[in-house]
């Protein structure tokens, strides 16, 4: 199924995501599989929120899915991208920028 989905598809492993191996995600249609986090521009991808965030940096997760964001974390840099909170749709790196500016 994943082979079928447009365009190159990455995998941040999740809490789910370790019972097999890369090479079999990758098998499946992933490029590339990466286990703790994505650092892409001003933009830090992982899993969960963190708080390892840096100064004009922007933290992109999912596992928390639609539960309120803890007030540990600052709201304007940190962006849930979890499939139902984003109704399953996929969401442009351009648009999370964006989110973030507002």
């Amino acid at each position: 199924m994943v082979e079928r989905l447009n365009g190159r598809k990455i995998l941040l492993r999740g809490n789910h995501d370790f019972k097999i191996g890369v090479n079999t995600w990758k098998e499946i249609g992933f490029l590339e599989v990466y286990k703790k986090k994505i650092i892409l521009d001003n933009l830090l991808l992982t899993h969960a929120p963190t708080e390892e965030v840096k100064e004009n940096q922007v933290n992109v997760f999912g596992h928390i899915h639609d539960k309120p964001l803890d007030r540990k974390f600052d709201k304007k840099n940190h962006v849930c991208v979890s499939c139902d909170v984003v109704d399953y749709t996929p969401v442009s790196i351009e648009n999370i920028k964006l989110l973030n500016d507002n």
